[in-house]
């Protein structure tokens, strides 16, 4: 959370599962404060899934379907 006209900068990087990060917030006046350490969790993407009560897949206008997503 910022607060009282202060700006953030956030760097974007790869990051592995037990990886250690600290924040650092710097105000306009050159005051900063460091965070203790994060340690980060990293878990894997899941995997979905998506089916059709159509055999062929071919919906027409009309057609009656039903998904069920996993």
């Amino acid at each position: 959370s910022v607060q009282n006209g202060a700006s953030a900068t956030f760097t974007t990087t790869t990051l592995a599962d037990a990886d250690e990060v600290s924040v650092v917030v710097t105000d306009g006046a050159g005051c900063s404060a460091t965070s203790s350490i994060i340690t980060t969790t990293v878990n894997a993407l899941p995997t979905a899934g998506i089916s059709s009560s159509d055999g062929d897949n071919i919906i027409c206008d009309g057609d009656s379907v039903t998904f069920t997503a996993t």
